[in-house]
């Protein structure tokens, strides 16, 4: 073998490695979505329009090409509805007919069995890969008329299979639809395996809690949506906008740059539009370069995604938090994979932060750019409890980036503080999805007057609750500390201190008003009762001085009646 030879081969050989090499990192960082569909006999109650259909070709549709996925349906026993593999057009048609056989027929609810085999071929550590899997449920875990059986299997779900779907880097986003839901062990699940957890209130909400779970599956690019109105550049490759219909509301329309009018009826050249139940999902390659519009009912749940090479990238906040006075959160752009830091482009840029608390109050943040050229900003104010969403969108004059990030904060404890009429009782237990109720140890001081900090005395009972009671308040303002230490259902360590408790000591109540006894009253006296017997007795005495007088009359005046008296 010569010299050209040996070389050529020897590059051959380079270029092989280098393919093999690419391949293993694609594979490393691909995407695998699993979704598992309850299809069990309360369904009929809960989805009686079995809106489950339309939610799963929302998120199917909603997958990136490329990424791998599979749909399972399940009630006593487990289906491989869709089949696992590559999704492209073809998977997407195997999927449109697997939505399309999607019953409420199933006797059991079979959650534990459904977890296992989706999840079977999914071996050791990620090697960074994304593992999602998707569970949407009605109830509780349900494989036998024994009520011992269903225990025993959510023992193994939560004691055995948990920690082993946590240990291949599997994330959970669970879907609960329905009052009568295990919530517990679909939050717990959530948690432990850092996923997501929603409640859709009713069937009607499917869609949107798919969407919601499908956003912590995949990494996608946004552009803002104002007004119905979004801006496209000419690095974008594909869009694909969601519009969320209301009932009886018109078709969905859309305006193109060069004011073409497109619907469902005569959609973009190459464009795929699906008008489904209670949305439309048009998705558009190679779109013109512009200000698009549509015409539709304003929803903050519609979405333009977007695929380009010039990318905003946020930095992981995580799906569950504790409460905090504060999170600083960064932001990067970048193109061809590879962050951007040229000076001049950065100070062209202008990215935001919308912070959205659970009661609807927003607070608006401006990012600023730091020496590694990454945006940053503290957001503040993450103390109240529920889902908290963080809108970033960064923007110049010739392109706009969006991205939401959606979590929730919540005390790994409950807090019960009663009144002053009882001595205020403290009671403390743990939230058994987020810490063990044996390894929940509390710590409690109590401040009044600053500078003066006196210790709480706690007991727990059998059951790991903390009991106390704070007494009389001597100053008017107390706050009570508290610290929390303890084991997470997965082993992790917990140690929070608790967001101070501030105890006003109700104001005194004036005395109220001494009234001194009063007499009895006299009793009344009653006139008529007395009087109609007087005046009977002087109309009886009238009455017989009158006729003695008439008698006298007569008499003075009858000379017989004066003889007949004197011959008597």
């Amino acid at each position: 073998m010569n010299y050209r030879v040996r070389r050529c081969l020897i590059c051959a050989l380079c270029a092989w490695a280098w393919v093999v090499a690419n391949a293993g990192l694609a594979r490393a960082q691909a995407v695998d979505t699993r979704v598992l569909i309850d299809i069990s006999g309360s369904m009929k109650r809960t989805d009686p329009n079995n809106m489950r259909a339309a939610a799963l070709r929302l998120v199917t549709d909603l997958l990136p090409s490329g990424s791998q996925a599979g749909v399972w349906t399940f009630g006593r026993y487990v289906n491989m509805e869709v089949p696992h593999g590559v999704v492209d057009d073809v998977w997407r048609a195997r999927a449109e007919r697997g939505a399309s056989r999607i019953h409420s027929r199933g006797m059991f609810t079979n959650i534990e069995d459904a977890l296992r085999r989706a999840t079977r071929d999914w071996q050791g550590a990620s090697s960074g890969s994304r593992r999602n899997l998707l569970l949407l449920t009605d109830g509780m875990v349900d494989v036998s008329k024994e009520p011992g059986a269903n225990q025993a299997s959510r023992a193994r779900l939560l004691q055995l299979l948990l920690p082993d779907l946590k240990a291949r880097d599997i994330k959970i986003m669970t879907v609960a639809l329905s009052a009568e839901a295990d919530h517990e062990l679909l939050r717990m699940l959530a948690r432990e395996t850092a996923g997501w957890y929603e409640l859709a209130s009713d069937a009607g909400q499917l869609q949107r809690a798919f969407l919601h779970a499908f956003e912590k599956t995949a990494d996608t690019d946004a552009v803002p949506l104002h007004d119905n109105g979004f801006q496209v550049d000419a690095s974008i490759k594909e869009l694909t906008l969601l519009v969320f219909r209301a009932e009886q509301a018109s078709p969905t329309l859309l305006q193109s740059p060069d004011g073409t009018e497109y619907s469902a009826n005569t959609p973009p050249p190459g464009a795929r539009w699906r008008s489904d139940e209670g949305y439309d999902l048009i998705t558009v390659e190679q779109p013109q370069a512009g200000h698009w519009q549509v015409d539709a009912q304003l929803d903050p749940d519609n979405r333009v995604l977007v695929a380009t090479d010039l990318r905003l990238q946020t930095g992981e906040l995580g799906n569950h938090r504790l409460p905090s006075d504060g999170v600083e959160i960064s932001a990067s752009l970048q193109e061809a994979g590879r962050r951007i830091e040229r000076a001049d482009f950065m100070q062209l840029v202008q990215v935001f932060a919308e912070h959205t608390r659970p009661d609807g109050s927003v607070n608006s943040y401006r990012l600023q750019p730091n020496a590694a050229q990454e945006f940053t900003a503290t957001i503040g104010d993450l103390r109240d409890e529920g889902v908290h969403s963080i809108v970033i969108s960064a923007s110049s004059d010739t392109f706009a980036r969006e991205r939401q990030v959606r979590f929730n904060v919540a005390l790994p404890v409950t807090l019960d503080l009663g009144t002053a009429e009882q001595d205020y009782p403290v009671r403390i237990a743990a939230r058994t999805e987020f810490i063990g109720a044996e390894q929940l140890q509390v710590q409690a001081s109590l401040q009044g007057v600053p500078g003066q900090l006196r210790p709480l005395d706690l007991v727990r009972d059998e059951d790991g609750i903390w009991y106390g009671r704070i007494g009389e308040l001597p100053a008017r303002e107390h706050t009570l500390s508290l610290r929390i230490t303890g084991t997470s259902p997965s082993g992790q360590p917990v140690d929070f201190d608790l967001p101070p408790v501030v105890i006003e000591q109700a104001p005194a109540l004036p005395p109220e008003p001494v009234i001194p006894p009063q007499p009895p009253p006299r009793p009344r006296f009653d006139w008529i009762e007395y009087a109609w017997p007087l005046a009977a007795a002087n109309v009886a005495a009238l009455f017989l001085v009158s006729a003695l007088w008439w008698w006298r009359k007569r008499r003075d005046s009858d000379p017989g009646l004066r003889l007949g008296e004197l011959e008597s």
